[in-house]
């Protein structure tokens, strides 16, 4: 357990409370540091997580009551049978109308939850969609949506270091550079100063 004088209720507070992993990286920071995280700290009221969560859980049925559901394996070879076409089909529509979400349960994730359905190399798949679309002619551009999804990660981090909220147009106007125009492997990359929300500007 970690010691500052001064902060032992905190302390002994969010390690009761099993929140230690929060103090990771406890040692590289500096007296200044330490003391404003526990002034944050201060301010979480961790039994009322708590019983927020407790209460999800109760009123959130159970995992064991639902059973893995029926799927349909992917298709051997390039011949692609009616039956996954349709199914893939009304997968397709229940998730745009809100009625359904897929995911892909990697082995160690999937026995992490408990999870005793299909298990599938997330990168394995991507590949075999991948290459089934092109083979079929059909081939998946995924470009727009990544860019899309990559801008609004960015956005993201821009309204978390300044605090702001953060317009399309102002990320895509934005004149922040976070790397030197000439890049070299001797140069020594500047380290810039840590965000703080309602000080750090908007560029």
């Amino acid at each position: 357990m970690i010691t500052f004088e001064g902060y032992e209720d905190i302390i002994e507070k969010v390690y009761d409370h099993r929140q230690d992993h929060v103090l990771a990286f406890w040692e590289t920071l500096d007296d200044a540091g330490r003391r404003e995280l526990l002034d944050d700290l201060s301010e979480v009221d961790f039994g009322g997580l708590e019983a927020l969560y407790r209460q999800a859980r109760a009123e959130t049925p159970a995992a064991r009551d639902y059973a893995p559901a029926d799927y349909i394996p992917l298709p051997e070879g390039d011949a692609i049978p009616a039956v996954f076409t349709e199914a893939r089909r009304e997968g397709a529509e229940r998730i745009k109308s809100g009625k359904a979400a897929a995911f892909v349960v990697a082995g160690g994730q999937g026995t992490r939850l408990g999870y005793d359905g299909p298990k599938g190399n997330m990168f394995q798949i991507e590949h075999d969609e991948l290459f089934a679309s092109i083979r079929n002619g059909t081939p998946i551009n995924d470009g727009v949506w990544m860019a899309h999804s990559t801008l609004m990660a960015i956005m993201g981090r821009m309204a978390a270091y300044t605090g702001q909220e953060i317009t399309w147009d102002q990320a895509m106007n934005s004149q922040l550079k976070l790397v030197p125009d000439d890049l070299t492997w001797e140069m020594d990359f500047p380290i810039r100063p840590m965000a703080v929300p309602g000080q750090t500007p908007f560029v």
